[in-house]
């Protein structure tokens, strides 16, 4: 992957022009009012008032969950920490106190948003600690980083990598950590089948590997969650 994907500094900058550009269409209701292609202008979108940041912060937070997923995945910590620094004194979007907090690794989770900064704090930290993660949070991180870049239309570009980083992860799990799984044996000869699928494309061989794996979990929402994924597959279509 280039290593521009892994940059602060753009991602800050075009966060801040999607959240512009969210505003200035959200106020004219659709691209047709917005854009006039017969009186074409050159030049930024309008900085989004305090208001309109307000309004588009989920927005903003997602694509925030999106980039330190992608830095996870990658074991970027250092570009992990200039974004929360960042973040502090942002201009031009919002995240909320809380959010940041929970990303931080300092905070409790109120909401998904939250919920999953709190997750990728923990995995930050195992990154700087050399710590050793449980199953569940391995399956959780690449579930929810998954979820997110659908969200965001991203789900292209984070499909390879995360499916490469749960490949890894999963290795240490089947070699280190069975007794925390439910039937490992029963369900290791498909998921090893899945690892070495040729053909099919990258959003369908992380989809296929989260799915191999969920029943391993023992998680009560087996079907809601086998129905997202079954969802993002469609989707891609």
């Amino acid at each position: 992957m280039p290593d521009q994907l892994y940059d602060t500094a753009l991602f800050i900058t075009a966060l801040m022009e999607t959240v512009a550009e969210f505003a200035y269409v959200k106020e004219r209701g659709d691209y047709k009012k917005s854009f006039d292609i017969k009186n074409v202008t050159y030049g930024l979108f309008p900085v989004p008032t305090l208001e309109q940041q307000d309004s588009l912060s989920e927005l903003a937070e997602q694509f925030v969950l999106y980039f330190a997923s992608y830095c996870i995945f990658g074991g970027c910590v250092a570009e992990l920490n200039q974004l929360v620094k960042a973040l502090e004194d942002v201009q031009g979007f919002k995240v909320r106190k809380e959010f940041l907090n929970a990303l931080r690794g300092s905070g409790c989770s109120a909401d998904y948003n939250t919920s999953v900064a709190e997750l990728l704090a923990v995995h930050r930290r195992a990154i700087d600690e050399s710590g050793i993660l449980s199953p569940v949070q391995v399956f959780n991180l690449a579930f929810h980083a998954l979820e997110i870049a659908h969200q965001t239309n991203n789900i292209q570009v984070m499909a390879k990598p995360a499916f490469e980083w749960l490949n890894a992860k999963w290795t240490f799990v089947l070699d280190h950590q069975r007794f925390l799984l439910k039937c490992p044996a029963f369900h290791e000869k498909f998921i090893t089948q899945v690892y070495i699928t040729e053909g099919d494309s990258w959003i369908d061989k992380v989809i296929d590997l989260l799915q191999a794996i969920l029943p391993t979990m023992g998680f009560n929402n087996e079907s809601q969650l086998n129905h997202i994924l079954n969802d993002m597959r469609k989707a891609k279509r």
